[in-house]
This record gives C-alpha cells, structure tokens and sequence, in this order.
C-alpha cells in the first residue's frame, strides 16, 4: 500500500494580458450612392408641337445630381436599371395627345401616356418604365410625333401636382 502526500502546485501571479492594439481604422460599411430624382414643370407651356421634350424645369429632389432643369433631362450617371414614372396634365387641346419616354431622343416604346382631349378641358395622362441605360444617356417625356391630333400643338399645365417625371437607380 503506497500513501501519498499531495503537493500543492506552485502559485504564481501572471500580469492580465493586454488588450490588442488596433492599428488600421475600422472599416465602415460600404455606401451605397443614391440616384433619385423628382422635377416638375413650374409654369404653364402653351404651344407645344410634336416631337418636343416636356421641359421639366423644376427639381425638388436630385440625389446624384442627375437631372438638368435646363434641358428638362435626366442624364444617367452610372450604367444600371432605372425605373422611372411620369405625369402630365394637359389643358386647352382640340384633339388627342400622346406623350412618351425617350432615351437620347429615340422613342422606347415603353412608358406612354394616351390622352383624348377631343374637345375636353383637361386631361392626365401617365406613363412608366424600367429601363437598362449606360452612363451618358438622356431619359426625358416628349411629345409624340406620332399622335398629336387637332393643332398639332398642346399645352401642359405647370405645377407640382399636376405635370411631373421622376426616377431612380434599382
């Protein structure tokens, strides 16, 4: 029979470890850069012949900077899929009206707004697409060369509410 005396095993106090040293800035999130914008035409256009781009004059919000109030034209920024939507309001016109989306001036074949007036005061038309663009193109609503009846001229009524266009990058 073997007896055995336990022995303690040696205490010693070791220094807390040190907390690590960051050396490099923390990495943020990545951002994600927004291209949005609303504008609208500010003032009543009398006259408006075929084929003409509606001047949406006025950008109550431009996120990317891509809308130009002088040419009524959204210039796309960078290359993706955008989807825009837009309004008119047309008023004093003695036939039917058609407006459309145009990419650089090319008709889409997307996004028309169909109204007959055929004598009525006033009428709305609405449009909308989703559109695959590269950088540099110009999205803007004109008129249709196809079908603008009576005169061959319209007239858009200007306000927020009533004659805008719109977009964003998906």
């Amino acid at each position: 029979y073997c007896s055995a005396t336990p022995t303690a095993a040696p205490t010693t106090t070791a220094a807390p470890t040190p907390a690590p040293t960051i050396t490099t800035a923390p990495t943020s999130a990545p951002t994600t850069v927004l291209f949005t914008f609303q504008a609208y035409l500010a003032e009543d256009q009398m006259s408006v012949g075929r084929n003409r781009i509606i001047p949406y004059d006025t950008a109550v919000l431009d996120l990317g900077s891509g809308f130009d109030t002088s040419s009524g034209e959204f210039v796309v920024p960078v290359d993706g899929l955008y989807f825009f939507m837009f309004t008119v309001y047309s008023g004093s016109n003695d036939g039917g009206l058609a407006v459309q989306l145009r990419v650089d001036g090319s008709n889409t074949n997307q996004g028309q707004g169909i109204m007959g007036t055929d004598g009525a005061s006033y009428q709305e038309g609405n449009g909308f697409a989703y559109l695959s663009l590269t950088a540099g193109q110009a999205v803007s609503v004109s008129t249709s060369n196809m079908w603008t009846s009576g005169s061959d001229v319209a007239s858009f009524l200007g306000s927020l509410a009533l004659t805008q266009l719109g977009g964003y990058l998906i």
